[in-house]
């Protein structure tokens, strides 16, 4: 998981202590930062914001979190967007009340990652530092998760050095 939220809160820090969870929103510092993340990331969710609008406009698979009372923009009763083709919306159905939405959200992310497809020679397995999605033939990479499970820590270490000096 990506966060572009800046100001991150310290509710996340089990989350990235875990490696579950990779805060870049202190790293971003204009539009064309966030674009580029959203670039690179399957699917974005937000609430009704500037980060959401950019997906949209990017055509990025974007799912909005949207309160019972929207703004204007966001109709009433769709799942759809007429602005952004490549978003869906989920709508709380009580104000202030989230749990249900989130629920949906969870069950909608669950069905989408068991069913997650895998062309040819690639595998997914889960390491210590997240998910990784590799080709088992790979001579470096993919023998190394073939055989230990996990990727050479010295390239998560440089990684986290680069991601560091963005900001």
């Amino acid at each position: 998981w990506v966060s572009l939220q800046s100001q991150r809160s310290p509710d996340t820090d089990p989350w990235v202590a875990r490696g579950a969870l990779l805060p870049l929103g202190d790293a971003i510092k204009d539009f064309s930062d966030t674009a580029a993340i959203i670039a690179a990331v399957d699917l974005v969710i937000s609430i009704d914001s500037a980060v959401a609008h950019l997906a949209g406009a990017m055509g990025a698979r974007t799912w909005l979190l949207l309160p019972a009372n929207p703004d204007y923009r966001w109709m009433q009763e769709r799942t759809d967007s007429p602005w952004y083709p490549t978003m869906k919306l989920w709508r709380q159905t009580r104000l202030g009340e989230w749990s249900s939405t989130l629920r949906q959200v969870e069950q909608a992310l669950r069905l989408e990652t068991k069913y997650m497809p895998l062309a040819g020679h690639q595998r997914l397995i889960r390491g210590r530092h997240g998910w990784f999605v590799y080709n088992r033939h790979d001579q470096y990479v993919g023998q190394a998760l073939e055989h230990y499970g996990e990727y050479a820590e010295y390239e998560v270490q440089l990684f986290a050095r680069i991601m560091q000096g963005f900001g």
